[in-house]
């Protein structure tokens, strides 16, 4: 599954991204993080048909941003790339 997300503003030297399963009880994230360097990135081993969170925080000289979040289940595409947009400002 690829995500996408708008630059910001400010610099930013990576995005760090991490998800989990959109099940009852606590949000527990993926450990390690994912990292990007671009503001797009493939996940891939997402279970077919659940739902998964994805966060995504900008990091930057001035630290780690608060996570921006977006919600998606997978779903086979043959031959195609889903792209999920998260919300157009990331907060830095």
């Amino acid at each position: 599954m690829r995500l996408a997300w708008d630059l910001p503003a400010a610099p930013v030297d990576l995005w760090e991204v991490s998800y989990s399963t959109a099940r009852a009880g606590p949000v527990v994230e993926s450990a390690p993080p994912l990292v990007a360097t671009a503001p797009t990135i493939d996940v891939t081993g997402l279970q077919e048909g659940v739902r998964h969170l994805f966060f995504v925080r900008s990091r930057s000289a001035s630290g780690l941003a608060a996570a921006a979040t977006a919600a998606a289940t997978p779903v086979e595409l043959p031959g195609q790339v889903a792209r999920i947009p998260l919300p157009p400002s990331l907060p830095y």
